[in-house]
């Protein structure tokens, strides 16, 4: 994921705009663990789906943290030092609250316009795979992005479902 990554911002030009990180983000500093099924997608065994499956539908992008797949190198985003954000997009496969709570200074200290998968309208499936994972981290997996921004940074707009989708959008 990361390869085409980086291919897509080189072929577009904007090696200036965007930085590319080869970590996952969550709530801690350190190693996670992936499912290994890929339970957004086509519901196979994301090894096989790689290989001897590889004419099978898999949602690689789509794949949570779990408890069996593949090991992950992981941050948080106020670790990650970044400046001058103005737009964030989160789509973490039920790990947003998470990711959220360890991104309150970057958030505070840069105010983007944050685009978000909402557990609200998407469902909580797969958030209580990452929490049934990561039951240390119940805490974070409380986190409400949204009270966070309308409630103590006073943003100017919070729109659900944002065209139509499970998606969320804050405004400063």
């Amino acid at each position: 994921m990361y390869s085409i990554l980086v291919k897509n911002i080189n072929q577009n030009n904007l090696q200036d705009k965007i930085k590319a990180f080869n970590t996952g983000v969550f709530c801690y500093n350190g190693i996670g663990i992936m499912n290994n099924i890929d339970v957004d997608g086509g519901w196979g065994y994301v090894d096989k789906r790689y290989n001897e499956e590889s004419n099978l539908p898999c949602n690689f992008g789509g794949i949570c943290l779990g408890e069996t797949g593949e090991p992950v190198n992981l941050t948080t985003i106020d670790s990650m030092n970044l400046e001058d954000i103005g737009f964030i997009h989160c789509d973490a496969q039920g790990s947003e609250n998470f990711i959220f709570s360890k991104g309150v200074k970057t958030i505070a200290d840069n105010r983007p316009v944050i685009y978000y998968e909402n557990k609200d309208t998407h469902g909580d499936y797969l958030y209580n795979i990452v929490r049934r994972n990561y039951p240390q981290y119940e805490q974070e997996s409380l986190f409400d992005i949204k009270t966070y921004c309308m409630d103590t940074l006073n943003y100017s707009e919070y729109i659900v479902s944002f065209e139509g989708q499970a998606d969320s959008l804050l405004i400063p």
